[in-house]
C-alpha cells in the first residue's frame, strides 16, 4: 500500500504540472515589437490617441530636457504640443527585449527626421530609447515607462524650428526669462532675444500646478557667462530674470 501511495502521488504531480500555464517568451517578444511598431506608426501620423492607446493609465515618460510626464493627461499634452509644431518620420530598431514575468524592458534605436510645421530643412536625428512594458489581464502588452535621448551632441533651437544639427558645446547654465501661458508669446520673445544677443534659445512646455506654460531660457556654458549675460539683459531690457543651473535641481535666483 505504501508503494501504491508513492506512485499515485507521482502521477498527481505529473498531471498537475502539465496543467500549469506555459509562458511563450518568443510570442511575448513578438507582441512587444508590435507595440513598438504601432507607437512609431502613430508618431509618423501625428496621432496622439494612437500613441497612447498602447500605454498604461499610469504611464510615466522621461523626455530629454523636460520634467517627468506622469499619467496619460501629461503625456497627451506633451505630444499634442509636439505634433502641433513638428512633423516626424522615423523607424525603430529593437536591440534588446528581456521578459520577466508580467514585466519586460526594451532597448532600441530610434532614427527619424524632424521638420517644422512651418517648413524648412529636415533635421536628421538618432535616439536611444528604453521602455518598461507591462502585461495586461488579457495577455496583451502596454508600455508603462519610457525614456529617450539623442545620440548626437547637444544641438538646441527654439521650439518653432528644429535644431540645426551642428554640434555645440554642452550648456550647463541658463538665463531664464520667464514662463508664459501662450506658446506664441514665448516663441516671439525667444526669437527676438536670441537674434539680438546671438545666443541659443530654448522654449519648452512645462507643467506647473497642473497647467502647461512655456518657459524661455538662454543657454550658456558657465555660471560667470550666465551672470554677465543676465546683468546685461536686466540693464538693456529692464526684465526680472534669474540664472539657473542645468546640472542641479535647484535654481539660483538673482
Amino acid at each position: 500500500m505504501k508503494g501504491l501511495g508513492v506512485v499515485l502521488a507521482g502521477l498527481f504531480v505529473l498531471a498537475t504540472s502539465g496543467c500549469a500555464p506555459q509562458v511563450d517568451v518568443e510570442a511575448d517578444k513578438a507582441a512587444i515589437r508590435s507595440v513598438v511598431n504601432d507607437n512609431v506608426a502613430a508618431e509618423n501620423l501625428g496621432v496622439v490617441s494612437g500613441l497612447l492607446a498602447t500605454a498604461t493609465d499610469d504611464v510615466v515618460s522621461l523626455p530629454p530636457n523636460e520634467a517627468p510626464l506622469v499619467g496619460k493627461d501629461a503625456n497627451r499634452a506633451y505630444w499634442q504640443d509636439f505634433f502641433s509644431r513638428f512633423n516626424i518620420q522615423g523607424t525603430a530598431t529593437t536591440e534588446e527585449i528581456e521578459v520577466v514575468g508580467d514585466r519586460a524592458f526594451v532597448r532600441g534605436i530610434w532614427t527619424y527626421s524632424l521638420t517644422s510645421q512651418g517648413g524648412g530643412e529636415a533635421q536628421q536625428e538618432t535616439s536611444s530609447y528604453m521602455l518598461i512594458m507591462q502585461r495586461q489581464p488579457d495577455g496583451s502588452w502596454k508600455w508603462a515607462r519610457a525614456i529617450w535621448n539623442s545620440d548626437q551632441p547637444a544641438s538646441i533651437a527654439t521650439s518653432s524650428q528644429p535644431g540645426t544639427g551642428k554640434a555645440v558645446p554642452r550648456h550647463r547654465f541658463a538665463v531664464q526669462l520667464g514662463a508664459f501661458e501662450k506658446r506664441g508669446v514665448a516663441e516671439a520673445l525667444g526669437q527676438e532675444l536670441s537674434s539680438h544677443y546671438q545666443r541659443t534659445m530654448l522654449v519648452t512646455p512645462v507643467t506647473v500646478r497642473g497647467r502647461t506654460v512655456y518657459r524661455v531660457r538662454i543657454l550658456v556654458q558657465t555660471k560667470a557667462e550666465a551672470e554677465a549675460l543676465a546683468a546685461r539683459i536686466r540693464r538693456e531690457e529692464k526684465m526680472k530674470i534669474w540664472v539657473v543651473s542645468l546640472t542641479e535641481s535647484r535654481s539660483e535666483t538673482r
